[in-house]
């Protein structure tokens, strides 16, 4: 978070650590078990930092890891796919291959609270419930916190799930609760899995990128505030400006700035 340090995961089950400003690669990260070839199951895919900055977690066969940044020594590994962590960084959200969410508390690795893929989905007066799928076919969900902690996004197949996060405060009970909002994503992107997933600085909209599209939603009115299609090209990440009114995606062909809500009118390089 300071911009010192560039985590990156490899397939061949190491995270990486690099210093900026020298150059020099300062940690190498193992525990994942060593990937085979074109093994995608065994690869270290995601790495995350906490808001804090003094733990980093990475994903990869199927455990989420929790470092310390200072020691770069293994806190905690617990289940899961993908990951984030909470704004005050105390708690890890983990997305499971079969279709689960989970909450974990840092850095005992408690479970707080879990959530299973078989919950109905309503949209549009229809009713859609997730499908059965074994591992490791099925895409774990991918999971981003509110910046309020409060709120938790799920990416599921072609729909995007907001629930409510009921915190285990004076004593009470965590719990991952009821649908909030719920997003389809464009006919474009369906059967490809989201890549990125963002909430706005105030709270206010959601981001995400899932094949070859981009869509930011108001979670206020539920309605679509931008949305862009690239045909052949995918979008694999996607963020809000901070000062608000600008999407930024970016891709193999290069990054893009959008203004919002006037897009397609954007700036690409």
């Amino acid at each position: 978070p300071d911009g010192r340090l560039l985590a990156a995961a490899h397939i061949d089950g190491v995270a990486r650590l690099w210093d900026l400003q020298t150059r020099g690669e300062v940690a190498s990260l193992r525990g994942h078990g060593e990937a085979k070839c074109f093994d995608k199951i065994a690869d270290v895919h995601a790495v995350t930092f906490a808001p804090d900055g003094r733990a980093l977690a990475t994903a990869g066969h199927g455990s989420v890891k929790v470092w310390d940044a200072a020691t770069w020594r293994e806190i905690v590994s617990v289940t899961g796919d993908t990951m984030a962590f909470s704004p005050d960084g105390r708690v890890l959200a983990t997305g499971l291959r079969d279709g689960s969410v989970t909450l974990w508390e840092v850095p005992t690795g408690r479970l707080l609270a879990w959530r299973d893929r078989n919950t109905e989905v309503p949209t549009g007066g229809l009713v859609v419930r997730d499908w059965d799928c074994e591992k490791p076919v099925c895409e774990a969900p991918l999971v981003a916190y509110s910046p309020d902690g409060g709120l938790l996004a799920i990416h599921r197949w072609a729909f995007i799930e907001v629930r409510r996060i009921l915190r285990g405060d004076s004593g009470a009970q965590w719990a991952i609760g009821d649908l909030m909002r719920v997003f389809a994503l464009p006919y474009r992107t369906l059967g490809l899995p989201a890549i990125s997933l963002a909430f706005s600085d105030d709270g206010r909209q959601l981001a995400a990128s899932a094949g070859a599209g981009g869509m930011v939603w108001d979670l206020e009115t539920s309605e679509g505030v931008w949305q862009a299609v690239f045909p052949w090209v995918l979008v694999s990440a996607i963020a809000l400006a901070p000062e608000g009114g600008a999407v930024a995606t970016a891709g193999p062909v290069g990054a893009y700035l959008w203004n919002l809500p006037d897009a397609p009118t954007a700036r690409g390089r």
